[in-house]
C-alpha cells in the first residue's frame, strides 16, 4: 500500500472521518465590494472565510460590510445573511439604505457570545439544504460571555475576554466556514497597534491601529480591512468649485492582511450621501475617473467621449450617447441616468485589471 493510500485509509477510519473535511466538496465564489477600485485591489472581492472590518466610529466599515452582504445575497446561489446586532445600531433606516433583501435576511439581537457561536455552528454543521451563509457580527467588541452578563457592576469581568472569545470562535469555526462556502464578517472598533507580522519589532512612532482580538484575529482572517477616519477636509467631496456644497466623501481603507500581496496598500472609493437601496458607493464617479485615466473621456469645461467609447457602446448595443457634456456634474448626472453604461464599463475595467 502506498503512503497516499495509507493516509487516505486513516482519514476514512472511524473516529477520524467525522473530523476531517477532505471528502467534502470545496465551495468557492467571489462577492463584489460594489466599488470598482476596491474590487480591482481585492481581485474581484471576498470569498468564503473570515473578513474583518475595523476602524473608528462612522468610518464606513458597517456600510462596506453591508454592501458585501447585499451582493452576497444577489450573486451567491441559495444565500442567506444573518446579522448579529450586538450593539443596537442596525436601525430600520440602515436596513433600507443597505438594499438587503428581507427574505434572505435575519437580524438576531444578542451580544451573548455563546448564543452567537452556537447559532453559527448549527447553521454550518447541520445544513442539509446547502444554504450559503454570510454571518455579520456587529460588533466583536460588544460580545460578552453568558457568565459575565449575569455579574453585577462591582464584579470583575474576565480579563482579556474579547481576545479569548475571538480566539475560541476562530479556532472552532474558521476551517469549516471557509471550506463549506460561508463568510463571517467581524466588525470591530480600533483598539491597539497591529503589525503586518506579529514578530516584527515595535516602532514607538507607529500610529496604525486595528481592532481588538489578539493574534488569533490576525492569524485566521483572510482579509483585514482598516477604515480611516472620514472626517477630514481631504476626504470630503463637493459639487462646486467653491467647496460649499458637500455631496459625499472618500472612504479610505488600508489592507492590514490580504491573500494577494496587497497588505498595507491603501485604496479610496467615493461615497455619495443621501442614497438608498444599497447605492451609496458612487460608482459613476469611479467610472468617470477611470474613463478619464484611459482618455476615453477628455476635456475640462466640456467633456467629450472618445471614438473608441462610441465603438464599444455600439457593439454592446447601447445607444443615444451624446458626443460631449458641459462640466463634470452634467457628466455624472448622465452616467447616473444610464446604469447600463456604468455596468458595461464596470465589467470592462474589472476584466482589464483582474486576471
Amino acid at each position: 500500500m502506498s503512503a497516499k493510500d495509507r493516509i487516505n485509509a486513516m482519514l476514512k477510519s472511524k473516529g477520524v472521518k467525522e473530523h476531517v473535511l477532505n471528502f467534502e466538496d470545496k465551495v468557492d465564489y467571489i462577492v463584489s465590494s460594489g466599488s470598482l477600485k476596491l474590487d480591482i485591489e481585492m481581485d474581484g472581492g471576498i470569498g468564503p472565510g473570515i473578513v474583518r472590518f475595523a476602524g473608528p466610529t462612522e468610518s464606513g466599515k458597517t456600510s462596506s460590510c453591508l454592501e458585501f452582504a447585499k451582493n452576497f445575497q444577489k450573486t451567491v446561489e441559495n444565500s442567506h445573511v444573518i446579522y448579529f446586532k450586538a450593539e443596537g445600531r442596525f436601525s430600520k433606516e440602515i436596513e433600507e439604505r443597505s438594499g438587503l433583501l428581507e427574505a434572505q435576511l435575519d437580524v438576531i439581537e444578542t451580544n451573548i457570545y455563546e448564543v452567537v457561536i452556537n447559532i453559527i455552528r448549527e447553521c454550518v454543521n447541520n445544513n442539509d439544504d446547502k444554504c450559503r451563509y454570510m454571518f455579520v457580527i456587529d460588533s466583536m467588541d460588544a460580545l460578552i460571555s453568558a457568565a459575565d452578563s449575569q455579574k453585577g457592576p462591582e464584579e470583575a469581568n474576565r480579563v482579556a475576554g474579547g481576545a479569548l472569545m475571538t480566539s475560541d470562535f476562530l479556532k472552532k469555526m474558521a476551517l469549516s466556514l471557509g471550506r463549506r462556502g460561508h463568510v463571517c464578517a467581524m466588525i470591530s472598533q480600533v483598539r491597539s497597534v497591529i503589525k503586518a507580522s506579529q514578530y516584527a519589532p515595535s516602532d514607538p512612532n507607529e500610529t496604525i491601529t486595528v481592532a481588538s482580538g489578539g493574534n488569533a484575529a490576525l492569524h485566521y482572517a483572510d482579509w483585514i480591512l482598516e477604515f480611516k477616519n472620514k472626517n477630514s477636509k481631504k476626504q470630503t467631496l463637493y459639487s462646486d468649485a467653491a467647496k460649499t456644497k458637500k455631496v459625499g466623501h472618500n472612504c479610505q481603507i488600508q489592507f492590514k492582511k490580504s491573500p494577494n500581496e496587497k497588505t498595507m496598500d491603501l485604496v479610496a472609493y467615493p461615497v455619495k450621501h443621501g442614497r438608498t437601496g444599497g447605492n451609496s458607493i458612487w460608482v459613476e464617479k469611479e467610472i468617470l475617473e477611470v474613463l478619464r485615466q484611459y482618455n476615453f473621456i477628455t476635456g475640462t469645461s466640456w467633456l467629450s467621449f472618445s471614438p473608441e467609447v462610441f465603438s464599444q457602446l455600439k457593439e454592446a448595443k447601447i445607444k443615444d450617447v451624446p458626443e460631449k457634456l458641459q462640466g463634470e456634474n452634467n457628466m455624472l448626472d448622465f452616467l447616473e441616468s444610464r446604469p447600463e453604461i456604468v455596468t458595461f464599463y464596470y465589467n470592462y475595467f474589472k476584466d482589464a485589471y483582474i486576471k
